[in-house]
């Protein structure tokens, strides 16, 4: 169980320390030129692209980490040789995994839904 865990850490650790990697592959092309003036300001259209951008980042991280722990689970549960103790843990360790699952698609579906009442298309 403590070998599943740590396993489950270490591969939810290396996946948040290798997303960030990526930005910066794509900004090693870049080319700085110097201070061109005044920065570009941002209107209410491109906060809400970025914001929506790291919405739709954390909600991939969280299914697959929900994904994840489904898969735990159903190795609990087939390894648990008929153990009350373990069968009951891996129960609830699925049906945690799977109320996170419809949380996390009610929040963002609740954002798509109050956006378009709002009026806002890009949400």
């Amino acid at each position: 169980m403590k070998k599943i865990s740590n396993i489950a850490v270490i591969i939810s650790v290396l996946i948040l320390s290798v997303v960030p990697m990526v930005g910066l592959i794509n900004s090693a092309d870049a080319q700085y030129t110097g201070l061109q003036g005044t920065p570009q300001s941002y209107g209410l259209p491109q906060w809400m692209e970025r914001v929506n951008m790291i919405i739709r980042w954390v909600y991939t991280i969280f299914l697959v980490v929900a994904v994840v722990f489904v898969l735990i689970a159903a190795f609990q549960y087939l390894t648990s040789a008929g153990d009350k103790d373990k069968v009951k843990k891996a129960t609830n360790m699925l049906m945690y995994a799977a109320i996170s699952i419809v949380v996390a698609i009610l929040a963002f579906s609740i954002t798509k839904i109050v956006g378009s009442l709002v009026g806002e298309s890009n949400v």
